[in-house]
């Protein structure tokens, strides 16, 4: 099953999981995309104006993005609707973005001592992608 940039428009993103938990079959996956806001065009947008990239008033003034899921809550929100997340990887990861996050990103992973893990909010791959892409699949046959 494939939820294709819809998380990021609903007021509660709990419900859609627990659904697609109920309607997926034990062992099928479930991908879902959202905007990458952890990227590092949207983290000098929010350090610039306080909105991130793609949630900011006009977008939802259009009724476009009304809920930013971070990639850390939307892993929390597949765990809590008994999925096993596979991760998170993403798309469109231009070469300006690629750039800066070579220079930029050992200095964030040194700051935040993650230690440069793949699932970071710091990791290259979420500093340069425009979407996220998380896995999850059915384990149980609840």
């Amino acid at each position: 099953m494939v939820a294709v940039e819809e998380i990021d428009h609903l007021e509660n993103p709990y419900l859609p999981a627990r659904e697609f938990f109920r309607v997926l079959r034990p062992g099928k996956l479930l991908t879902l995309t959202t905007a990458n806001f952890l990227n590092l065009r949207s983290r000098m947008k929010f350090l610039a104006w306080g909105t991130l990239s793609w949630f900011d008033e006009w977008t939802y003034r259009r009724g476009f993005h009304v809920n930013a899921v971070p990639m850390y809550e939307l892993r929390h929100i597949l765990t809590e609707a008994d999925f096993a997340v596979d991760g998170a990887r993403v798309n469109r990861r231009p070469f300006g973005m690629r750039a800066a996050a070579a220079l930029v990103g050992p200095l964030l992973r040194l700051v935040a001592r993650d230690g440069g893990r793949p699932d970071s909010p710091n990791a290259r791959d979420l500093l340069t992608g425009e979407v996220l892409l998380m896995r999850a699949r059915k384990m149980s046959g609840a």
